[in-house]
């Protein structure tokens, strides 16, 4: 794949805006950083997948130094989900890799590179799913004067374990293997860390507050993409000239991003994040719309 100014400026600008991302809600930033590279740059999937990975795991180790003595990172969870996760990353490169050698989709007469039109579908519903369920969640008024009473926690399923720092304790194991195991397949598969949907799951479903599930959202995330970057090198999926153009702003974005979200309101974060998604399913959209229709 040949890089360009055009590329490579382009490149710095997506990861400076998704470094910045990193840093503010604890993402890795990938839902945003593989369909920008494809849409905007017209790199091709694998490609955006694989370096989009190699990109957060460079951006979520800084952001996860920029938050060290700030008590948002618990390392026990982390490290429950991201075992499971890492068998997950495994699986859903797989997915890709037979992914890659299906034949074109014909569509309105129109052929399609499969891997790439496939990609951007899982994206919108993916993440339009994701933002529907944040926006009601503000509109509903809750804030951090009520306590978050995490899904699983309902579930009477053992065996269990103990998180101290919940307002409910208690959590089945399994359910929490899954969810870690499902985000791990996301990341293999889509290129994203896992955060966009870490981060939710982290607040609706283990019931953390949103700063404290911004910090163990990174340390998963950079556990999945650290995982994920030794396999997509091994399959060549990784472009080391378009990691270094966009690692130029990628760590300039997670460290101004930190500093921001370490003060930002627990109310506030869920209601900018919401948005960030929507925006985002509206450019891989109308990108979909566009190659299915006009070109």
């Amino acid at each position: 794949m040949t890089l360009d100014l055009f590329i490579i400026l382009g490149a710095s600008f997506i990861a400076l805006i998704v470094g910045g991302l990193t840093g503010i809600f604890g993402i890795g930033g990938g839902f945003l950083t593989t369909p920008a590279l494809m849409i905007f740059l017209d790199i091709p999937g694998p490609i955006a997948v694989g370096t989009g990975i190699a990109m957060m795991c460079f951006t979520s180790s800084f952001a996860i130094y920029k938050r060290r003595g700030s008590d948002t990172i618990n390392f026990k969870l982390a490290f429950i989900l991201a075992i499971a996760s890492s068998i997950g990353v495994i699986v859903g490169m797989y997915f890709l890799e037979k992914l890659k050698h299906v034949q074109p989709l014909v569509i309105m007469g129109k052929e399609h590179i499969a891997v790439q039109y496939i990609l951007l579908l899982v994206f919108v519903f993916l993440l339009l799913g994701i933002a529907i369920i944040m926006m009601i969640d503000f509109l509903a008024g809750k804030d951090k004067t009520n306590p978050h009473i995490g899904w699983f926690s309902k579930i009477p399923f053992p065996p269990y374990i103990q998180l101290k720092f919940l307002h409910v304790p208690t959590l089945p194991l399994i359910p929490v293997l899954l969810l870690g195991t499902i985000i791990g397949i996301l990341t293999g598969f889509l290129g994203i860390g896992g955060g966009v949907i870490l981060l939710p799951a982290l607040i609706y479903m283990i019931g953390q507050q949103v700063p404290k599930a911004a910090g163990t959202s990174l340390m998963i995330v950079w556990f999945s993409t650290l995982v994920g970057v030794t396999g997509h090198l091994r399959s060549g999926n990784v472009s080391i000239f378009l990691l270094i153009a966009m690692l130029a702003g990628g760590l300039i974005g997670t460290h101004y991003g930190t500093v921001i979200g370490l003060k930002m309101h627990d109310h506030k974060l869920r209601f900018y994040f919401s948005f960030v998604v929507a925006a985002t399913v509206l450019i891989v959209l109308f990108k979909i719309i566009n190659i299915t229709f006009y070109n």
